[in-house]
Formats: C-alpha cells, structure tokens, sequence
C-alpha cells in the first residue's frame, strides 16, 4: 500500500531521514537505500510516495520511496528472459559470422585448387619439343630389350611409358647403358 508524507529531516552525512505521513502525521525512518538510484539526494519539503516495511527496532520504516525530485525512477533490470534473448541474439551473430568466415575460408581454398587445376591443365596440352618428336615415331608395341630398340631415345621412351620393359637392370633411369 502506497504511503505519501513530506522529507521533515535528512542527515546527509549519516545517510538516514524522516518522512511526515500525511494521514497520521507521525514521522517515520527511512534510509537513502530504499531511495531511487538516480544519484539524486533527498531534499527537505520534498514530497513523496512511500510503502512501509518493518525496520531493524521493529518499528515501521519506509521504502520503495518515490517523488518528482528524485528525477527518473529505479531503472528496471531486465528480465531473465530479455537477458537470454540478448544472450541468444549475440550467440546468433557470433554463430552466423563464424559461418561467414569459415565459408571464405573454403572458398578461397577452393578458389586456390581450380586455379592450380587450370594451370596443370594448360601445362599437360603444351608439349615440349622433345615430347614433340619421340611420341608420334614410337608406340608400346611388346617390345621389352634393349636388342629390340633402335636409339636410346626409343628405349628411353619404352621404359618410361610401356609396361614389363627389362632394358634398366640396375634402376637407374638410365636404359641400355651398354648398348648405346
């Protein structure tokens, strides 16, 4: 129940007043505590609206104190839901912008992968002037010795593209060391 009186006493240095009801006339204690948090201080002749509580001597105490001095009421903390829906709502935007980068991120891999793709692609079409002239003279035709090969490009081309060729016995890349 809401209470109205006049501040008739304030110790500033104490922190502790008096209110004068106004249907009794009795004053009554009441602390800069149950004030609004404004930062404004109470006033002498300010009126205002009280609700009583029993204080520390089990006498009657006023709280929940309010008036046009004190300027703007207590802000209101915000509720535990409004506090989960900012919470929420950060945890989105840090979620959706986790996203964003790790699909940069992938992108640009990607991106990295298809130009060295393209590149490799260009780079097997070009042939070389060696490549040039061996390909189109020699073909896999069975052929596996070096007594059965004409030049030592011929052999060299055999054992690098044909397979069961026996013309590099000591693995060296190297065929027919003896012969040409």
């Amino acid at each position: 129940m809401a209470y109205y009186g006049t501040i008739t006493r304030w110790l500033d240095d104490k922190g502790y007043g008096f209110i004068q009801r106004q249907d009794t006339k009795e004053e009554v204690f009441f602390h800069i505590s149950d004030c609004p948090a404004t930062g404004i201080r109470p006033q002498l002749g300010w009126l205002v609206s009280f609700e009583l509580k029993n204080g520390r001597d089990g006498k009657a105490a006023a709280c929940r104190i309010q008036g046009k001095g004190f300027g703007a009421s207590r802000p209101e903390r915000p509720s535990r839901q409004q506090a989960r829906q900012k919470t929420s709502a950060s945890s989105m935007l840090l979620a959706v912008a986790l996203i964003a980068g790790l699909g940069y991120f992938g992108y640009q891999r990607y991106h990295a992968r298809a130009t060295v793709a393209e590149a490799d692609a260009i780079l097997s079409q070009q042939t070389s002037p060696l490549a040039a002239d061996s390909s189109p003279q020699f073909s896999c035709d069975g052929r596996q010795h070096c007594s059965q090969m004409r030049s030592k490009e011929e052999a060299l081309y055999f054992l690098q593209h044909c397979p069961d060729t026996k013309m590099d016995g000591d693995r060296d890349g190297d065929p027919c060391e003896d012969q040409f």
